[in-house]
C-alpha cells in the first residue's frame, strides 16, 4: 500500500516534474483539477472538471510520468493511515501495528513494473464521458491471494506512529467495518465535527454486498491529542467494535 500510494500522488504531481514536451499532456494543464485515492480492492483517479480529456492525453500523461522524490501532503499520509488500519480490520496484517514510522517499505518496485500492472487489461474501469477504449498491457499480472477475516472476529484497536517530543502536529483516522458503514461513519462524523476537528480526507469503500468500510481523517493539534482519546474511548468506539483509530504525529521536517 506503502509504494501504491507513492506511485498514484506521485502520478498526480508529476505535471510539476515531467522534463519535456509530454508535460502538456498532463490534465492540470488542460484546467483539469485530479484527485486521488487508495483502497483496499481498487483506487481511484477522479478528474474534477468538466472540462474534455481525451484517453490519449490520459495515456500520455501516464507514459510519460516518472517515479521522482517529493515530499507528501497531509492527505497522502491520512490515505496512508487509514489504508494501514483497514488492511488490518480485514486481514489481520501486520498482527502489531505502531511504532516510529508510518512509512515503513524498505523494497523498491520498478515504476515501470507498477504501471504495467495497474494498467493491465480487466483491471481498469472508466466512467462518465471516458470511453471504453484504452491502451492497456495485456502481460500476465501480478496475481495475490489474501484471507479475509470474517466481521465477528474483528475488534477495533488504537495504534500510534511517531513519538511525542518530535511531533509537530497530528493526523488522525478513524475507520469502522460494518454492514451499515456508511450509516456508522455518519454517526463518527458528527461527533468529530461537534467537538471542531477539522476533517481533511473521506474514505468508503464496498467490499461484499453485506460488509463494507469507512473512514475520516482529521487534523489536530499536539495538545488535542488526549482530548481525541477521551472522545474515542467514552463515545466513538460504542458505536462499533470495530470503531479503530489511529493517530501519525508528524515530524517537524515533515
Amino acid at each position: 500500500e506503502e509504494i501504491l500510494l507513492r506511485y498514484f500522488y506521485t502520478l498526480k504531481n508529476s505535471y510539476k516534474t515531467i522534463n519535456s514536451p509530454a508535460v502538456f499532456y498532463a490534465p492540470q494543464f488542460r484546467g483539469i483539477k485530479v484527485e486521488v485515492k487508495l483502497l483496499l480492492k481498487h483506487s481511484e483517479i477522479v478528474f474534477k472538471e468538466t472540462n474534455p480529456i481525451t484517453i490519449e492525453h490520459i495515456f500520455m500523461w501516464i507514459l510519460n510520468s516518472k517515479e521522482n522524490n517529493q515530499k507528501f501532503n497531509d492527505t497522502f499520509f491520512a490515505n496512508l493511515l487509514t489504508l494501514k488500519i483497514a488492511k488490518k480490520l480485514y486481514t489481520g496484517i501486520p498482527s502489531f501495528l505502531g511504532g516510529s514510522e508510518l512509512f515503513n517499505t524498505t523494497d523498491s518496485i520498478p515504476w515501470n513494473n507498477i504501471s504495467k500492472n495497474l494498467f493491465s487489461k480487466n483491471n481498469v474501469e472508466l466512467s462518465k464521458q471516458l470511453n471504453s477504449k484504452f491502451y492497456l498491457n495485456f502481460e500476465d499480472k501480478f496475481q495475490e491471494q489474501t484471507r479475509i477475516l470474517s466481521k465477528s472476529s474483528v475488534n477495533g484497536f488504537k495504534t500510534f506512529f511517531g513519538l511525542k517530543k518530535d511531533s509537530e502536529y497530528l493526523i488522525a483516522s478513524i475507520v469502522v467495518r460494518a454492514s451499515d458503514f456508511k450509516e456508522k461513519i455518519k454517526k463518527i462524523s458528527n461527533i468529530i465535527n461537534k467537538n471542531g476537528f477539522s476533517v481533511i480526507q473521506k474514505l468508503s469503500e464496498q467490499i461484499s454486498p453485506n460488509d463494507g468500510w469507512s473512514a475520516i481523517s482529521i487534523i489536530l493539534s499536539t495538545k488535542e491529542e488526549e482530548k481525541l482519546l477521551k472522545l474515542y474511548n467514552s463515545q466513538l468506539k460504542l458505536i462499533d467494535n470495530t470503531v479503530s483509530i489511529g493517530v501519525y504525529r508528524v515530524k517537524k521536517e515533515e
